[in-house]
């Protein structure tokens, strides 16, 4: 069975940004992809958007985990089905 978890948080955005691109969890980040973002930019570009809409404090960003049971989709058939439900996002860093 397929899982996935929308996480709301509260830390640093750097933090939460370097941990979503970290080589050794995605595949030498094959598996990440930007919504709206530039690569590298991604949390300069996400604090401005945050200042402009007056939402500084409480939930700094989401954080999206896919989850499949082992040998029934490849790393890219997981990545392409975020990229239908979320058909903005390009890809990664």
């Amino acid at each position: 069975m397929a899982v996935t978890k929308i996480l709301a948080r509260k830390g640093r955005l750097d933090i939460g940004i370097n941990e979503a691109f970290n080589g050794n969890k995605t595949e030498e980040l094959v598996l990440t992809a930007l919504l709206n973002c530039d690569p590298g930019r991604e949390c300069y570009q996400m604090l401005d958007a945050k200042r402009d809409m007056g939402k500084e404090d409480s939930v700094q960003y989401c954080y999206i985990i896919q989850s499949f049971k082992p040998g029934k989709v490849t790393s890219e058939q997981v990545l392409e089905i975020a990229r239908r439900v979320y058909p903005g996002a390009s890809a990664g860093a």
